[in-house]
């Protein structure tokens, strides 16, 4: 299933991957049932060929059924929140930690202070 958006057409076997429970459980069965339906279609570019069949042709309960799916999987693939930062007391930093924080915000914020000062300015 696409994550970025719903498709307006799916293969046989797109369908099939769905796993909907109105529909077959097979390739043929689903083209069986969408040939009987008159479900409308369209010629399917790429490697194999065949045809996709137009979403809004599907019967409502399927229709229904692949956009809860297609939203499920929207809201699992959301990203997480990004980590929290934490403060840190100068006084507990390694003099190689200091002058990585001091290189850091000087090219952040170039002061022309002492070094405590520069960091205190940016970082407060």
């Amino acid at each position: 299933m696409c994550i970025n958006n719903l498709k307006t057409h799916y293969s046989a076997k797109e369908l099939l991957d769905f796993s909907l429970a109105c529909l077959p459980n097979s390739v043929q069965g689903i083209i069986y049932q969408a040939k009987k339906n008159n479900w409308k279609t369209q010629k399917r570019v790429g490697k194999g060929g065949g045809v996709e069949y137009a979403l809004c042709s599907l019967p409502q309960h399927l229709q229904d059924e692949i956009r809860n799916k297609f939203a499920v999987t929207v809201v699992k693939s959301k990203p997480k929140a990004p980590l929290a930062l934490r403060q840190v007391e100068l006084k507990t930093l390694t003099e190689k930690q200091r002058e990585t924080v001091y290189t850091g915000a000087y090219h952040d914020c170039g002061w022309g202070e002492s070094q405590d000062s520069r960091l205190v300015a940016c970082l407060g």
